[in-house]
């Protein structure tokens, strides 16, 4: 018997709702033609219109009432509204966008996965023709870093407030965030992985990337301005002011 999934979905603010509204036809789509076991629950929330009716983003029950579904699909949070309407409902991103953080958090969300393909049918808006070939898969750590939302203000709104803003990097989420990125990319690529981590993170991220790389075999790591043979048949591009390599986590279907 097919165990039917449940969506959630969050159609949000400003284009949200119209985004949402046509992929929800593509699910109606999708499930007719190919009799998928699908169902799914729209909420008004969290919105800055429920704010404005409410007072707050989002019901306090709001995660627990998500955690019953098997996906969630959320729209655009945050809508600045007309700015010729000097009376509009205005939240700051601290408000409106607080939601986001509490359901990665909430719900260990750890990877953002954007791909970036050229779709059947899809305009080419790039006008070098090699456009169409590219096939990328950029992965994000989602749930830590600037994420974790810790620090504060001392001394408020006098000249020698001080703002702090900590990012947070555990062992645990930095391992599992590059052992995900390796596995996709061997899984992609027709040759050996290649992961890119910024030399600026170099106790946060680096490392153990290098680590990791040397652990997997066909892996090799190329931090920001390494030297490394691109994934790609084209000359290796470099920096115009600094004469660096410029290097690309390129990745192409097997």
């Amino acid at each position: 018997m097919t165990t039917r999934q449940r969506i959630a979905i969050t159609p949000g603010d400003g284009i949200g709702p119209e985004v949402i509204g046509e992929a929800v036809r593509c699910l109606e789509a999708l499930r007719e033609r190919r009799q998928l076991a699908l169902d799914w629950e729209t909420f008004d929330w969290p919105s800055h219109r429920w704010h404005e009716q409410h007072g707050e983003v989002m019901p306090d029950d709001a995660l627990d009432r998500l955690r019953a579904f098997d996906a969630i699909l959320l729209g655009a949070l945050g809508d600045p509204g007309p700015t010729s309407n000097p009376n509009r409902h205005l939240l700051p991103d601290s408000i409106s966008l607080a939601p986001l953080l509490q359901m990665r958090k909430g719900f260990d969300q750890w990877v953002c996965e954007r791909p970036a393909r050229l779709l059947p049918g899809a305009s080419q808006y790039l006008a070098d023709d090699r456009a169409k070939d590219i096939d990328m898969l950029v992965i994000r750590e989602n749930s830590e870093g600037e994420y974790v939302g810790q620090g504060g203000r001392l001394r408020p709104g006098s000249q020698d407030e001080v703002a702090t803003q900590m990012e947070v990097f555990t062992r645990r989420a930095t391992e599992r965030i590059i052992r995900y990125g390796f596995e996709q990319a061997r899984l992609r690529a027709r040759r050996a992985p290649r992961k890119d981590t910024p030399e600026r993170l170099r106790h946060s991220m680096a490392e153990p990337a290098r680590a990791r790389s040397a652990s997997l075999p066909n892996a090799t790591h190329c931090g920001t301005g390494a030297t490394c043979t691109p994934r790609h048949s084209r000359p290796l591009r470099r920096n115009t002011r600094t004469s660096q390599p410029i290097t690309s986590w390129w990745m192409r279907p097997a």
